[in-house]
């Protein structure tokens, strides 16, 4: 029973790292996208804004992208952000740790 707990700590610590890999890859996905969203509003939303000629056009261009630029930057990142933090890890290491102790009881 001992070896199997041990066996379990390793595929817990495992798991961990995975997720915390998968994880790290998706900020930093998310984090260079809204850099990019980040430039593009600010080279060719500007740009647009200044301009007589494509000013009209502006809204019909960049209406939803401002809304995915604001959604990206604000929401998803947080999120990602939260999943990232130590608290969640915690959580989730205790969670998987207390199925272990429920196995040794059933």
């Amino acid at each position: 029973m001992l070896c199997e707990i041990i066996h379990d700590r390793d595929l817990i610590n495992e798991y961990v790292i995975v997720c915390s890999l998968i994880l790290y890859e998706l900020l930093e996905t998310e984090e260079e996208f809204v850099r990019e969203l980040e430039f593009v509003m600010d080279s060719y939303y500007k740009e647009i804004e200044a301009s007589l000629a494509f000013n009209k056009y502006r809204d019909l261009l960049f209406e939803d992208f401002k809304l995915i630029f604001l959604f990206h930057s604000t929401s998803v990142l947080f999120s990602l952000h939260f999943s990232f933090s130590s608290a969640f890890c915690m959580i989730f290491l205790v969670k998987l740790k207390l199925r272990i102790m429920m196995k040794l009881y059933t």
